[in-house]
């Protein structure tokens, strides 16, 4: 018997840690319980069971004692990032308006395009970080598992999911109105939406993610929708240098809320 934390989850693999430095790959199907980083476990062959652990409040406290000093360091180093980028960015539309200053027209021109360019380069890579969080396994579900809807839950705490404390894969049932729908990406589509359920998460937003082959219908702006899905932690992004956090979940299946 060994007795060891979770430590990182990748996919359908838990990392387990022990005291005495090693690491063991578990698969999360062999688990009884829906692992989160942080659990501790006891591992008997291929059998884990979580545990309870008189250290787990202080370690709880160190870890987001970490979470506190890196998140400065992380809106930092985005900061840094995005000044970069901008005085390179500055710097290609100055050189062409000096390249293009012979013609209004010609000069108007290339503007337009890079403008066009600049824009379809921030969305390339806005669809990219978004579609690079969803793992391959949860890109698809059994079609029973995925129709039973008595399997889903519309009892959640909106404070616990924002601050990424929700387990995650919880099967979940969100209803709200589509205020943004961005376009459709290799994998699937986003979307936010706003929650219109009583509760603690009455009027605040949701990120859904919609993988290929599960939209039925095209969405658009102000739709209202019941979404069920799985939980997945929170998603992360910037907008005028400030980190903006959304609840964020895979939806295998909507409906046009009447």
């Amino acid at each position: 018997m060994n007795k060891g934390k979770i430590i990182k989850i990748i996919e359908d693999t838990a990392y387990i840690g022990y005291e005495d430095g090693s690491l063991k790959e578990i698969a999360i199907k062999s688990c009884d319980f829906e692992p989160t980083i942080g659990d501790y476990v006891e591992v008997y062959g291929d059998i884990v069971i979580r545990v309870e652990d008189s250290k787990e409040s202080t370690t709880v406290k160190k870890h987001k004692s970490r979470k506190s000093k890196i998140k400065p360091i992380l809106i930092a180093l985005v900061v840094i990032v995005l000044s970069i980028s901008a005085y390179f960015i500055m710097n290609q539309i100055t050189t062409s308006q000096n390249t293009s200053s012979s013609s209004k027209s010609s000069t108007s021109s290339s503007k337009s395009s890079s403008s066009s360019s600049s824009q379809e380069s921030s969305s390339s890579s806005t669809k990219s970080s978004i579609s690079g969080l969803v793992p391959k396994s949860l890109l698809t579900i059994d079609d029973e598992e995925r129709m039973d809807k008595q399997k889903y839950t519309s009892s959640f705490d909106y404070d616990k999911w924002i601050h990424d404390e929700l387990p995650r894969y919880m099967k979940i049932r969100v209803s709200g109105e589509a205020v943004q729908v961005k376009d459709s990406e290799d994998k699937g589509t986003v979307i936010q939406i706003v929650s219109n359920e009583l509760g603690s998460g009455y009027g605040e937003p949701i990120a859904v993610f919609i993988p290929n082959g599960y939209l039925s219908r095209v969405i658009v702006e102000g739709d209202k929708l019941v979404l069920y899905g799985k939980t997945y932690g929170v998603l992360q992004t910037t907008k005028d240098n400030s980190v903006i956090l959304r609840p964020f979940m895979i939806a295998y299946l909507h409906e046009t809320d009447n």
